[in-house]
């Protein structure tokens, strides 16, 4: 049905998002604090519980402030990768501009979302 299928296009990008998360974590201890990547995993488990309960007509509206939520994460995801880099704690470097080129992606999906284009993948 429709609806799970725009369920699973929400549901993919906040779980996708916080396994990155956990498995910068993974790469780099103390990448993020333990308290906050938890607090996000919170989030998150509460974002997927709420699109199974809410009709996707009322969670679809809330698609501004996810990714808005996303781009303030994505702002400190590229700050703590810079402070890694310059620390000079190895692989951090190729994993910067990977995330980089991930974030530039997220980026201009969003600018597609807002302008209404139709965008191609």
């Amino acid at each position: 049905p429709w609806s799970l299928v725009v369920y699973l296009d929400y549901a993919t990008v906040f779980v996708l998002a916080i396994l990155f998360l956990w498995f910068a974590e993974g790469l780099f201890p103390k990448f993020i604090s333990l308290n906050n990547l938890q607090w996000m995993t919170a989030f998150v488990q509460f974002v997927l519980i709420f699109g199974l309960i809410v009709p996707p007509i009322y969670f679809t509206r809330y698609e501004t402030v996810f990714q808005i939520i996303g781009l303030v994460y994505s702002v400190f995801l590229l700050f703590r990768l810079v402070q890694l880099y310059f620390k000079k704690i190895p692989e951090s470097g190729l994993f910067l501009m990977g995330s980089m080129l991930l974030i530039l992606g997220f980026v201009t999906d969003i600018l597609f979302a807002f302008r209404g284009m139709n965008e191609s993948y």
